[in-house]
Protein backbone atom coordinates (compact mmCIF):
# COMPACT_ATOMS: atom_id res chain seq x y z
CA UNK A 1 0.00 0.00 0.00
CA UNK A 2 1.29 3.45 -1.28
CA UNK A 3 1.85 6.08 1.85
CA UNK A 4 -0.68 8.80 1.53
CA UNK A 5 -0.05 12.35 -0.03
CA UNK A 6 1.36 15.48 0.96
CA UNK A 7 -1.87 17.91 0.13
CA UNK A 8 1.29 20.71 -0.66
CA UNK A 9 3.99 19.03 -2.25
CA UNK A 10 1.56 16.02 -3.21
CA UNK A 11 4.71 13.95 -2.38
CA UNK A 12 4.26 10.37 -1.03
CA UNK A 13 4.68 10.17 3.00
CA UNK A 14 2.26 12.79 4.60
CA UNK A 15 1.60 12.46 8.32
CA UNK A 16 -0.67 12.83 10.57
CA UNK A 17 -1.48 16.27 9.78
CA UNK A 18 -2.07 15.66 5.49
CA UNK A 19 1.14 16.97 5.29
CA UNK A 20 4.93 15.21 4.71
CA UNK A 21 7.92 16.65 7.13
CA UNK A 22 9.30 18.81 4.57
CA UNK A 23 6.54 21.33 4.40
CA UNK A 24 5.29 20.83 8.29
CA UNK A 25 8.69 22.23 8.77
CA UNK A 26 8.07 24.87 5.65
CA UNK A 27 4.52 26.11 7.41
CA UNK A 28 5.27 29.76 9.03
CA UNK A 29 4.61 28.92 12.39
CA UNK A 30 4.73 31.96 14.66
CA UNK A 31 7.61 32.27 16.97
CA UNK A 32 5.38 34.17 19.83
CA UNK A 33 1.94 32.72 19.07
CA UNK A 34 -0.01 34.94 21.62
CA UNK A 35 -1.21 38.28 19.61
CA UNK A 36 0.69 41.35 21.43
CA UNK A 37 -1.90 43.90 19.02
CA UNK A 38 -5.13 45.17 21.03
CA UNK A 39 -8.59 43.61 20.05
CA UNK A 40 -11.53 45.55 21.89
CA UNK A 41 -13.30 42.46 24.01
CA UNK A 42 -10.49 39.91 24.03
CA UNK A 43 -8.62 39.69 26.75
CA UNK A 44 -5.87 37.03 25.13
CA UNK A 45 -5.15 36.11 21.75
CA UNK A 46 -3.43 33.33 20.20
CA UNK A 47 -2.49 32.11 16.68
CA UNK A 48 -0.42 29.71 15.71
CA UNK A 49 0.88 30.88 12.40
CA UNK A 50 2.05 33.58 10.10
CA UNK A 51 -0.75 34.17 7.07
CA UNK A 52 1.79 33.40 5.05
CA UNK A 53 2.54 30.77 2.05
CA UNK A 54 1.81 27.83 2.03
CA UNK A 55 -0.42 28.14 4.85
CA UNK A 56 -2.35 30.60 2.43
CA UNK A 57 -2.98 28.34 -0.76
CA UNK A 58 -4.41 25.68 2.15
CA UNK A 59 -6.71 28.54 3.60
CA UNK A 60 -7.48 29.85 0.16
CA UNK A 61 -8.47 26.50 -0.85
CA UNK A 62 -10.60 25.43 2.02
CA UNK A 63 -12.19 28.03 2.17
CA UNK A 64 -12.83 29.29 -1.62
CA UNK A 65 -12.71 26.11 -3.45
CA UNK A 66 -14.45 23.64 -1.18
CA UNK A 67 -11.26 21.29 -0.38
CA UNK A 68 -11.75 19.13 2.02
CA UNK A 69 -8.48 17.62 2.10
CA UNK A 70 -6.95 20.90 2.88
CA UNK A 71 -9.82 22.03 5.52
CA UNK A 72 -8.91 18.47 7.46
CA UNK A 73 -5.40 19.42 7.12
CA UNK A 74 -6.37 23.40 8.40
CA UNK A 75 -8.54 21.73 11.23
CA UNK A 76 -5.44 19.20 12.33
CA UNK A 77 -2.99 22.05 12.40
CA UNK A 78 -5.08 24.37 14.46
CA UNK A 79 -5.81 21.65 16.76
CA UNK A 80 -2.40 20.95 17.52
CA UNK A 81 -1.38 24.42 17.91
CA UNK A 82 -4.11 25.38 20.05
CA UNK A 83 -5.13 23.08 22.42
CA UNK A 84 -2.58 23.96 25.35
CA UNK A 85 -3.37 27.78 24.80
CA UNK A 86 -6.86 26.86 25.79
CA UNK A 87 -6.19 24.96 28.82
CA UNK A 88 -3.72 27.19 30.21
CA UNK A 89 -5.92 30.05 29.26
CA UNK A 90 -9.08 28.15 31.40
CA UNK A 91 -11.29 27.98 28.31
CA UNK A 92 -14.30 26.25 29.67
CA UNK A 93 -16.25 26.48 25.84
CA UNK A 94 -15.44 26.70 22.31
CA UNK A 95 -17.71 29.02 20.39
CA UNK A 96 -17.15 29.31 16.23
CA UNK A 97 -17.59 32.64 14.50
CA UNK A 98 -20.62 32.41 12.71
CA UNK A 99 -20.77 32.62 8.99
CA UNK A 100 -23.62 34.62 7.75
CA UNK A 101 -26.74 32.55 6.64
CA UNK A 102 -26.68 32.39 3.48
CA UNK A 103 -22.52 32.42 2.99
CA UNK A 104 -22.79 29.48 4.99
CA UNK A 105 -25.52 27.78 2.59
CA UNK A 106 -23.05 28.37 -0.32
CA UNK A 107 -19.78 27.24 0.91
CA UNK A 108 -21.25 24.60 2.76
CA UNK A 109 -19.31 24.49 5.71
CA UNK A 110 -18.31 27.26 8.44
CA UNK A 111 -14.51 26.51 8.72
CA UNK A 112 -14.25 27.97 11.99
CA UNK A 113 -16.57 25.50 13.35
CA UNK A 114 -14.83 22.65 11.85
CA UNK A 115 -11.38 23.52 13.64
CA UNK A 116 -13.17 24.01 16.92
CA UNK A 117 -14.80 20.41 16.55
CA UNK A 118 -11.17 19.02 16.04
CA UNK A 119 -9.91 21.14 18.83
CA UNK A 120 -13.10 20.25 21.16
CA UNK A 121 -11.99 16.44 20.17
CA UNK A 122 -8.45 17.02 21.41
CA UNK A 123 -8.82 18.92 24.33
CA UNK A 124 -12.57 17.71 25.94
CA UNK A 125 -13.83 21.19 25.58
CA UNK A 126 -17.73 21.64 24.03
CA UNK A 127 -18.52 23.10 20.98
CA UNK A 128 -21.62 25.85 21.56
CA UNK A 129 -22.53 26.68 17.94
CA UNK A 130 -26.05 28.59 19.50
CA UNK A 131 -23.98 31.21 21.67
CA UNK A 132 -23.29 33.66 19.07
CA UNK A 133 -25.31 34.87 16.30
CA UNK A 134 -24.87 36.74 12.79
CA UNK A 135 -27.90 39.13 12.70
CA UNK A 136 -27.57 39.60 8.82
CA UNK A 137 -28.24 36.90 6.38
CA UNK A 138 -25.41 38.57 4.11
CA UNK A 139 -22.71 40.35 4.57
CA UNK A 140 -19.72 41.23 2.27
CA UNK A 141 -16.45 39.40 3.23
CA UNK A 142 -14.13 41.54 5.64
CA UNK A 143 -11.27 40.34 3.40
CA UNK A 144 -13.20 42.64 0.58
CA UNK A 145 -13.36 45.83 2.91
CA UNK A 146 -10.94 48.25 4.38
CA UNK A 147 -9.99 48.73 7.70
CA UNK A 148 -12.51 51.29 8.72
CA UNK A 149 -15.26 49.32 6.95
CA UNK A 150 -14.15 46.50 8.66
CA UNK A 151 -14.88 48.18 11.47
CA UNK A 152 -18.01 49.32 10.85
CA UNK A 153 -18.94 46.40 9.34
CA UNK A 154 -18.24 44.32 12.90
CA UNK A 155 -19.50 46.23 15.54
CA UNK A 156 -23.28 45.84 15.09
CA UNK A 157 -23.05 42.01 13.41
CA UNK A 158 -23.37 39.48 16.44
CA UNK A 159 -25.71 38.95 18.74
CA UNK A 160 -25.05 36.37 21.89
CA UNK A 161 -27.69 34.12 23.77
CA UNK A 162 -26.78 35.54 27.75
CA UNK A 163 -28.69 31.92 29.10
CA UNK A 164 -25.87 29.85 27.34
CA UNK A 165 -22.56 31.83 28.31
CA UNK A 166 -22.99 32.11 32.40
CA UNK A 167 -19.98 34.09 33.33
CA UNK A 168 -17.69 31.65 31.70
CA UNK A 169 -14.35 32.04 29.82
CA UNK A 170 -15.32 31.96 26.33
CA UNK A 171 -12.48 30.60 24.13
CA UNK A 172 -13.74 32.44 20.05
CA UNK A 173 -12.56 30.27 17.49
CA UNK A 174 -11.57 31.62 13.98
CA UNK A 175 -9.22 30.80 11.24
CA UNK A 176 -7.11 34.10 10.36
CA UNK A 177 -6.92 37.34 12.47
CA UNK A 178 -6.13 40.56 10.34
CA UNK A 179 -7.44 43.65 11.96
CA UNK A 180 -9.25 42.21 14.50
CA UNK A 181 -12.37 44.00 13.57
CA UNK A 182 -14.52 41.04 13.29
CA UNK A 183 -13.12 39.36 16.18
CA UNK A 184 -13.70 42.08 18.38
CA UNK A 185 -17.47 42.58 17.28
CA UNK A 186 -18.16 39.17 18.28
CA UNK A 187 -15.96 39.47 21.65
CA UNK A 188 -17.86 42.67 22.76
CA UNK A 189 -21.14 40.88 22.33
CA UNK A 190 -20.17 37.91 23.93
CA UNK A 191 -19.32 40.09 27.44
CA UNK A 192 -22.42 42.10 26.68
CA UNK A 193 -24.41 38.86 27.06
CA UNK A 194 -22.38 38.09 30.30
CA UNK A 195 -18.94 36.09 29.48
CA UNK A 196 -16.51 36.75 32.02
CA UNK A 197 -13.61 36.73 29.06
CA UNK A 198 -12.63 35.85 25.92
CA UNK A 199 -10.07 34.23 24.56
CA UNK A 200 -9.66 34.24 20.88
CA UNK A 201 -8.11 31.32 18.93
CA UNK A 202 -6.57 31.57 15.47
CA UNK A 203 -4.89 29.51 13.04
CA UNK A 204 -3.06 32.29 11.86
CA UNK A 205 -2.44 35.90 11.87
CA UNK A 206 -1.80 38.80 9.06
CA UNK A 207 0.95 41.48 10.44
CA UNK A 208 -0.44 43.85 13.12
CA UNK A 209 -2.02 47.06 12.03
CA UNK A 210 1.03 49.34 11.44
CA UNK A 211 -1.14 52.37 13.89
CA UNK A 212 -0.60 49.72 16.92
CA UNK A 213 3.15 49.81 16.56
CA UNK A 214 2.55 45.99 17.98
CA UNK A 215 5.21 43.51 17.13
CA UNK A 216 3.29 39.92 17.63
CA UNK A 217 5.05 38.78 14.75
Amino acid sequence: RWPACCWLCAGPGAEAEGLCGGCLEDLPVRARPLLERPIVGVGAAHAGFRYEFPLTSLVRAAKFHGDLAALDVLCGLFATHSSAFAHAEGVSVLVPLPLPALRFLRRGFNQAGEMAARLAQRSGLTVRHDVLRRRQLWAPPQSSLDASARRDNALTAFEARPACIEGGCIGLVDDVVTTGATAAGAALALRRAGARRVVLLCLAATPPPRDTGGNDQ
